[in-house]
């Protein structure tokens, strides 16, 4: 119960998070929709894993870097004042539990609190919910580039 209450809250959080952090995209900014669509379906094939991994992404930017024209799409758009194809990159490395939370804009007291003495664990949920925040933004993007249409 302590476990589904945790991945209740952290789904709240990961669509307020993905809003606040696409919130300055510009339409003309944004990859493709078949890219963004491709790295998608990198994120969806590792949330199917049993323990999720983030190797599909790094395989993914890594083939973005060598791609100039590709890569540029991908830099063009800035979340936090960076170009997004850093941004994936920096994220998608992170194992540190204070810069995890610091991403998901979670304070730690707000979403760990026990149920009947029994306190959720986060450890194994920690690259999953990565991957999910991940997803979420380039959901966003993705819906952002479809109304330029």
């Amino acid at each position: 119960m302590a476990e589904r209450l945790l991945r209740q809250r952290l789904d709240r959080q990961i669509v307020a998070r993905a809003n606040e952090l696409t919130s300055g995209l510009k339409e003309d900014d944004l990859p493709h929709r078949s890219q963004l669509s491709r790295l998608r379906r990198c994120v969806h094939e590792a949330l199917l894993q049993t323990a999720p991994q983030t190797q599909g992404i790094e395989e993914f930017l890594k083939s973005v870097e060598k791609r100039h024209i590709t890569r540029r799409q991908w830099e063009r758009a800035k979340i936090e004042g960076q170009p997004l194809w850093a941004w994936l990159n920096d994220k998608q490395k992170i194992a540190d539990r204070e810069k995890w939370e610091k991403l998901l804009g979670l304070e730690r007291q707000e979403y760990l609190r026990p149920v009947a003495g029994v306190a959720p664990e986060l450890g194994k949920l920690r690259n999953e919910y990565l991957l999910r925040l991940i997803d979420a933004v380039l959901a966003r993007a993705a819906k952002l580039k479809g109304e330029q249409r």
